[in-house]
């Protein structure tokens, strides 16, 4: 199955921070996301070939930055990709 994800249809949410799990380096400064009024979403990639350490600090991470809801997605396998767009479809 194939989602096509939109954040234009998804108003209530600002930005959608992305992470890759097997990136060492942050990718947002944190508190980064109290500068937009909206939620912020983060999304750690790559959960396929990460480690369950690396999944937690790329979480670690977008936490920190101020994503309030975190999803842990995989292009390669699909794994969590419907649980984001059905979660941009309801909001």
């Amino acid at each position: 199955e194939i989602y096509t994800l939109s954040l234009h249809d998804a108003l209530p949410i600002s930005s959608l921070f992305v992470q890759s799990a097997i990136d060492n380096q942050k990718m947002f400064p944190p508190g980064y996301g109290g500068s937009f009024a909206k939620t912020v979403i983060g999304v750690v990639t790559k959960t396929d070939v990460a480690s369950e350490q690396e999944i937690a600090d790329a979480e670690h991470f977008l936490k920190m930055a101020g994503a309030k809801k975190i999803f842990k997605v995989s292009s390669y396998d699909g794994t969590g990709i419907k649980e984001v767009a059905d979660f941009l479809q309801d909001e």
